[in-house]
């Protein structure tokens, strides 16, 4: 029994992201019929990928499926396959990775013009259990490595778009400072 996919060479050595299609495979040697396919974000507690369930198997040879990657954000992600009925005949990925969210910034966009002094609405979209965010600044298309932070830890206010995984959130940037005026702003 050997999972094939993911199994990274060293720690972090992969990186999924929630609600991404992903491939499991595996190879077996034996009669195995059926499996389950697993995962873990603390090593002891596994929980069963979406039709992960009972998947059938070639025997003597390469199984796999596409699963959707779970909102399990971690860096100490891995994958399992067991046999169906045999817990002692099983594999796992060699070495954690990490499971990811996704955010993307949908305003302001880079045409987007705003005015001095003005109260805006910086909107985004996230994938996965991301409960607040950071949202900074630069003066220099990201140059300067996003230094102005407009919110610490930005709750917001979340708005569920597809179940399961797929929110959007927005925070008002009030008052927009007179000493950012130019062409690149660029928001984080």
């Amino acid at each position: 029994f050997t999972v094939t996919y993911p199994n990274p060479g060293v720690p972090g050595g992969e990186n999924w992201v929630v609600g991404e299609a992903r491939q499991v495979t595996w190879t077996t040697v034996g009669l195995v019929t059926s499996v389950n396919v697993l995962y873990t974000i603390d090593g002891s507690n596994y929980l069963t990928f979406t039709g992960g369930s009972a998947v059938v198997n070639t025997p003597n040879g390469t199984t796999g499926i596409s699963t959707i990657v779970p909102d399990a954000i971690s860096n100490t992600f891995k994958v399992r396959v067991v046999a169906d009925g045999d817990s002692y005949a099983k594999d796992e990925s060699d070495n954690i990775f990490n499971l990811r969210g996704k955010i993307e910034v949908l305003t302001p966009t880079a045409s987007t013009r705003w005015q001095v002094s003005d109260n805006q609405d910086i909107i985004w979209r996230i994938t996965g259990s991301i409960p607040n965010v950071k949202i900074s600044y630069s003066t220099n298309s990201g140059g300067d490595g996003y230094p102005n932070v407009i919110s610490a830890s930005a709750p917001a206010t979340y708005t569920q778009i597809t179940p399961p995984y797929l929110w959007e959130g927005k925070c008002t940037w009030t008052n927009i400072p007179a000493n950012i005026i130019g062409d690149q702003l660029r928001i984080r």
